[in-house]
């Protein structure tokens, strides 16, 4: 509805409530939040880069991510299957190694199931869940990953020359992907991409000169439409 929601408090402490670093924030169909970002505690409770709060911004204790990430966590959303996805500039999650991205259990523990091996060699921007796999977007470009951390080898690798931030997917399967990247496998698509299903590049959607600066965020709307947003100020 748009309107300000007085009563979520985040922060250290009363105070104190502004010296935290969040990134990103999800929020479930039951009210649970879960923000991440770069910070060590939430309201005086310690859970470096990663926290469970309710909808008033009180601290899950029974979520217990341990020592955590070791570095700045971007990205966080829940799995379909109750688990939740982690990504970003991190190595290790609570002591073990888990390459910018994985997998953790409902309590904050890791999900040994999903092993990412050396799959993803960079930062980790953003990850969405599809029907039959994962899709990665990083400072590396986008890949597919199976639900168990291997390379899905339906999916084309495509070239990017710039980061990819965000991605959101069609009913039919196409991916739109947006950025910092303004060629593509030599091509020139500017911080706005479509693929399909297969990772091929769909030609029919062209955005001529694209926008005139990245552009961090995309969302579906209504007929097809898409919404974009960045440090942009014209598009074509």
């Amino acid at each position: 509805e748009g309107r300000l929601y007085r009563h979520l408090e985040v922060g250290n402490g009363p105070g104190d409530m502004l010296l935290v670093e969040i990134v990103r924030i999800h929020i479930d169909d039951e009210n649970h939040v879960l923000i991440s970002g770069d910070f060590g505690k939430i309201n005086g409770y310690v859970s470096p880069r990663l926290a469970s709060i309710n909808d008033r911004g009180r601290v899950y204790e029974d979520f217990n991510v341990g020592s955590g990430p070791d570095n700045t966590v971007y990205h966080v959303s829940k799995a379909k299957d109750g688990g939740i996805w982690i990504g970003g500039l991190f190595g290790h999650y609570n002591g073990t190694k888990a390459s910018h991205i994985a997998k953790l259990k409902g309590d904050g523990s890791i999900d040994a199931s999903f092993d990412v091996s050396n799959n993803i060699v960079g930062t980790v921007f953003h990850v969405l869940e599809v029907k039959d796999g994962l899709l990665v977007a990083g400072d590396f470009g986008l890949v597919k990953l199976n639900l168990n951390g291997s390379i899905n080898e339906s999916f084309q690798i495509n070239d990017f020359n710039g980061s990819v931030y965000d991605l959101t997917v069609s009913d039919e399967g196409k991916v739109v992907a947006v950025g910092a990247f303004t060629e593509v496998n030599g091509g020139n698509y500017v911080r706005v991409i479509r693929l399909r299903s297969n990772g091929e590049i769909d030609q029919s959607f062209n955005l001529g000169a694209g926008s005139d600066g990245d552009v961090f965020a995309v969302s579906r709307m209504n007929a097809g439409r898409i919404l974009i947003g960045g440090l942009f100020v014209t598009v074509d």
